[in-house]
């Protein structure tokens, strides 16, 4: 069986604790506690095998869940969809070397092999707790650019101070500045793509590439089963898709974004069952 996905992991929860996050675990699940305009919300994120019992068992007051998987069960209770199920993509490192290697689709192993011609040296290395890393500070210069936002940088440090041996950055250096570079961080028997930021010199030799096949090979020797990518989009960034994909690596839907909160299930649920109202026409 995988491991929980990074935002249910027991290293994620201790980075947590360090940025004073308030937090819990309800029966094996993270939990988080925010407050939105003075109202207490609990976030579960990526949780697995959701039940009614465990969803009687939740704090009360607002909950935002995030399934790890599509579950018919939070309509049913009135829960109500607030997001479309994204597409998360992850890579089984199971097979051999040679057999993860001939999964990959063929053009992206053709450009593997002509970015190994250029004998480019992969190097890896742990990622110390500093905000002003380059690597944080390019992945925000990155995210302001491409208007995405990551874990805040706080965390990634925090993590990387409570579990400094399961950061594993690896980078292409030419004349001694990265030219592309992947950081992942390993929980269980995963490990999460976290941050990845190349440069035109990088593109051109597709040492991005050449990075994560390293990376896939060193994080399965050291006992990482799968390798989670992230999520996909194939309308706003088809580009970063097809190189996620082009692993060999398989895509699945999340189960979407819901609020549940019983006063506002109790209102929602007779016009669910009547059909006045489909799950997905309520946003």
């Amino acid at each position: 069986m995988t491991s929980a996905a990074f935002a249910q992991s027991p290293e994620y929860a201790d980075a947590l604790r360090l940025c004073r996050a308030q937090l819990s675990w309800n029966a094996g699940r993270l939990l988080l506690r925010r407050r939105f305009g003075g109202v207490p919300v609990t976030l579960a994120s990526r949780v697995r095998d959701i039940d009614a019992d465990w969803i009687g068992s939740l704090p009360r007051g607002p909950v935002i869940l995030n399934p790890d998987t599509e579950t018919s069960l939070l309509p049913e209770i009135g829960a109500l969809p607030v997001l479309t199920p994204a597409t998360t993509v992850s890579w089984d490192l199971t097979p051999e070397v040679d057999a993860l290697r001939q999964g990959m689709h063929q053009k992206w192993r053709n450009r593997l092999c002509r970015a190994e011609e250029r004998r480019m040296k992969v190097v890896e290395t742990t990622l110390p707790p500093d905000p002003s890393h380059w690597l944080l500070r390019a992945d925000a210069a990155q995210g302001r650019k491409r208007a995405y936002r990551n874990l805040p940088a706080r965390v990634t440090c925090a993590f990387a101070h409570v579990h400094p041996g399961k950061t594993h950055l690896f980078s292409i250096e030419d004349d001694g500045l990265p030219i592309a570079s992947m950081l992942f961080l390993r929980h269980g028997q995963s490990a999460t793509y976290h941050i990845g930021v190349t440069t035109d010199a990088g593109r051109r030799a597709d040492a991005h590439r050449l990075v994560l096949w390293h990376a896939a090979k060193r994080l399965k020797s050291r006992g990482v089963t799968q390798i989670d990518l992230g999520l996909i989009d194939t309308e706003d960034a088809p580009g970063l898709a097809r190189f996620k994909l082009g692993t060999g690596a398989r895509a699945r839907a999340l189960g979407g974004t819901w609020v549940w909160w019983p006063p506002l299930a109790r209102l929602a649920r007779p016009a669910l069952r009547s059909r006045q109202i489909r799950p997905d026409q309520v946003i």
